[in-house]
């Protein structure tokens, strides 16, 4: 539960759909569920209420699309955990059922005994409205991401110029191929919790890839290439770097990429960081 959710959840494009998604499929729901439901009092025909349900889908959508914003910019700030993803859910589900609640209660239904009623039907309902569309998005976008590997992978084992490329092949710690690249477009490495995240050039910006795999794992694999470990959270791609700099008794490493915030170098690293440095201007 304290391990952080996979990065295609949080993308924009993921949560833009899951918001369209959970529309179109409420509308189609709530069609279907109404004549069947004595507290239900969507329609398409009687004008009065239709109105009323395109109010309360308006207030509804524009939480759900304030709520992805927040959680959105929340990720770039704090490590968004499969608890912290649950809670913020459970959150959604119980604003919307509250909402519904009370906006029945005034608008349509007067009877207050009947508060808890609407509230148990509005929470099982809401629920399933949810549930269905987040769970078949997610699987949808664990899909398009497991593709995305394998066309990674399928294009870094390319017979074309394979030869003059040298392929760093990472793993978890399972010991299953994720994800392989060529040593060239790698740039560095990240550690987080039982978690590594690989920063590489993916054509027009600077990509990433968690992987679970422990850091110290990983560095042993990179033994013998340029790749080396610089900090305890850091292993950076040495032919990447363009300068060393001093920060009062703190140094950084600027790599040659704009979207690269500089990177710190620990005092126990930094002399076999430069060495590295030095054999590789040595090799060119």
């Amino acid at each position: 539960m304290n391990g952080k959710i996979p990065d295609y959840l949080l993308k924009k494009r993921h949560l833009v759909e899951s918001v369209a998604f959970i529309t179109v499929f409420s509308a189609l729901f709530m069609n279907l569920y109404t004549p069947f439901s004595s507290t239900a009092w969507f329609s398409f025909k009687d004008p009065k209420l239709f109105l009323m349900m395109v109010a309360f889908y308006f207030v509804s959508v524009s939480f759900l699309s304030v709520s992805k914003m927040l959680i959105y910019n929340f990720n770039k700030k704090v490590r968004i955990t499969y608890l912290i993803y649950i809670i913020w859910m459970a959150s959604e589900l119980i604003f919307l059922a509250l909402f519904y609640t009370v906006f029945t209660g005034v608008f349509v239904v007067t009877d207050k005994e009947m508060f808890l009623e609407i509230l148990g039907k509005a929470t099982i309902c809401i629920f399933l409205i949810l549930s269905i569309p987040y769970t078949i998005i997610t699987l949808y976008a664990a899909y398009s991401e497991q593709d995305r590997v394998v066309r990674l992978l399928n294009k870094g084992t390319s017979n074309d110029q394979h030869n003059e490329k040298k392929m760093i092949n990472l793993t978890d710690n399972n010991g299953n191929l994720k994800l392989s690249l060529d040593l060239e477009t790698l740039y560095y490495v990240e550690s987080q919790d039982n978690y590594v995240k690989i920063y590489y050039d993916g054509g027009n910006k600077i990509s990433s890839y968690m992987l679970r795999c422990r850091t110290k794992s990983l560095e042993k694999s990179f033994e013998g290439s340029t790749l080396v470990r610089c900090h305890r959270s850091y292993i950076v791609n040495t032919t990447k770097i363009k300068l060393f700099k001093n920060d009062k008794k703190s140094t950084f490493l600027i790599l040659n990429h704009e979207e690269i915030s500089p990177i710190p170098v620990s005092s126990g690293y930094i002399k076999n960081v430069m060495a590295i440095v030095a054999e590789n201007e040595k090799q060119r």
